[in-house]
């Protein structure tokens, strides 16, 4: 028997009814949900912006920076005096950095979240002098190069750290400043000429403090009828500076553009020797970087390409930079040493301080026994030349450059006779 129309119509009503119900019931189940995980899927797919945040605390020249920072997932540290970039640990509370001098250094936290958004803070910490550790000489000795009698000529040895100059008073010289013997190990060679008790003092100082230390030499007259040979050099040449750099420079892009280039100056009156990306960078946005000096070499050019556009980019680099200056070489003291005849003297030729690069040398040498001197023009070193300084004694002198010394070779002529073979 077949069921009357008015059933099916309403079996139908109520089903689609259901099925409405159902369907509202699910939208608004899963509307709800999406509504709170939203919060947490944002937590996850959207990170929270990094923030750079930091303290610094000085004692001395060691600084503690105390992290206070959020959101960075990499980073480095740039504490603006030169030294290599430091990779940002998340959660470390700490950093200690400690600097060479007193002076004014802009500290630098850069920051890069999971989705390559970016922060920075700068601090500028100063550290003066007064309240910076003083500065120390670990080393000053004074050697004689070959022997003690007058005119002689001793090797000070020193090792300074922590000073801008060191200042140096030899017996009633006057006193001479000097930057080239400051900070790391250095010599220089000293000759006194006449024989007695000589003092040498050595003072340190990086702006406002200052360390000193004395050494005493003894300097004897040299023996009756011996040789004075004495060589006097001096030097043309330029003062060269070098620095290893490690800058973080950023570049801002323009809009929709794949493509960065920016010139960059780094340090006024200095020029570009080397420069690459630093092992640091990171940025996986960054698919080519190049990096290389200007053609004046005053500036650096950093170009490269994006895989998809950003604001900006910033590229850490390591940057070799290097300055000349013309100033004047420092005087040299005279090498000296004494010899009988016959018989021969290696002296060592005074070279110029580290950090100085020579040119053109000149050499003079000269002779003296018991009160008379004989001496030749400069770089006029005598081959097989026979002298006469005293009455009656002849002498064939030799002198050649070997390297980085003198040799002086002396053979005695009893008469004119030998000297002319008749």
């Amino acid at each position: 028997m077949a069921e009357p129309t008015s059933a099916k119509t309403t079996t139908g009503r109520v089903a689609g009814w259901i099925k409405a119900g159902l369907t509202s019931l699910f939208g608004l189940i899963s509307g709800a949900a999406i509504m709170y995980l939203s919060p947490l899927v944002d937590r996850v797919i959207k990170p929270d912006k990094p923030i750079a945040n930091f303290q610094c605390e000085a004692k001395g020249l060691v600084v503690t920076f105390q992290n206070h920072s959020t959101g960075g997932h990499e980073g480095w540290w740039d504490f603006g005096d030169g030294a290599a970039l430091q990779p940002f640990v998340p959660g470390q509370p700490t950093v200690a950095h400690t600097y060479a001098k007193p002076g004014n250094y802009n500290a630098k936290l850069s920051l890069r979240n999971l989705i390559n958004e970016e922060n920075e803070r700068t601090v500028t910490v100063a550290l003066d002098a007064a309240s910076a550790t003083p500065p120390v000489i670990d080393t000053f000795t004074l050697i004689p190069v070959l022997n003690d009698y007058a005119p002689a000529t001793f090797r000070a040895l020193t090792r300074v750290t922590g000073a801008s100059l060191c200042v140096w008073a030899l017996s009633d010289r006057p006193i001479e400043i000097s930057a080239d013997t400051a900070n790391g190990n250095q010599e220089r060679l000293i000759t006194f000429k006449e024989p007695g008790t000589h003092t040498v003092r050595l003072a340190a100082w990086n702006g406002k403090q200052i360390v000193e230390k004395t050494d005493k030499v003894v300097v004897k007259p040299a023996p009756l009828g011996t040789v004075t040979a004495s060589v006097a050099v001096s030097y043309e040449g330029v003062r060269v500076e070098n620095q290893t750099t490690t800058p973080a420079v950023r570049i801002d892009v323009k809009s929709g553009s794949l493509q960065f280039s920016r010139e960059f100056v780094l340090n006024e009156g200095w020029e570009v020797v080397k420069a690459d990306v630093a092992p640091t960078m990171k940025d996986a946005n960054v698919k080519a970087v190049r990096v290389q000096p200007a053609p004046d070499r005053k500036k650096l050019i950093v170009s490269g390409e994006l895989n998809k556009p950003a604001a900006s980019v910033t590229v850490p680099l390591v940057v070799a930079q290097q300055k000349q200056s013309a100033d004047r070489p420092p005087s040299l003291d005279p090498m000296s040493s004494t010899l009988t005849v016959p018989g021969y003297t290696v002296l060592p030729l005074p070279q110029l301080p580290q950090g100085w690069v020579a040119g053109n040398r000149r050499i003079k040498l000269s002779l003296e026994q018991d009160g008379k001197r004989i001496e030749w023009k400069e770089n006029e070193l005598p081959s097989s030349a026979v002298v006469q300084i005293t009455p009656g004694n002849f002498f064939v002198v030799t002198a050649a450059v070997q390297d980085k010394q003198v040799r002086i070779d002396l053979t005695e002529v009893r008469s004119a006779w030998h000297m002319f073979g008749n």
